[in-house]
């Protein structure tokens, strides 16, 4: 039961997103905020891998992530599974 005092919205609630990756274990991104930009989950999965940003593609539900676009624009719901291609600049390869 939500209170006529309770402050609380859609955009301030945590999520959490599986990313899949042929040759990478499964990376999984916590406390994300629908409000949270592709390039910035982009920037994240950088930090645990490595995949060059720009090089990087996601995709949910066969549609391309947009960078400029939030989780709550696609309607990503809590534990979606969300597949990605990157370039691995160790390796000079896409993956």
């Amino acid at each position: 039961m939500v209170s006529k005092n309770d402050t609380s919205t859609d955009n301030q609630k945590k999520l959490n997103v599986v990313f899949h990756q042929q040759s990478h274990p499964t990376l999984v991104l916590q406390d994300l905020t629908p409000t949270t930009k592709i390039w910035d989950l982009k920037d994240k999965i950088y930090h645990h891998t490595g995949f060059v940003k720009d090089k990087m593609e996601l995709k949910f539900d066969g549609k391309v992530l947009e960078d400029t676009k939030t989780i709550g624009d696609y309607q990503l719901p809590d534990n979606s599974h969300v597949n990605f291609k990157g370039f691995d600049a160790m390796s000079h390869q896409l993956i």
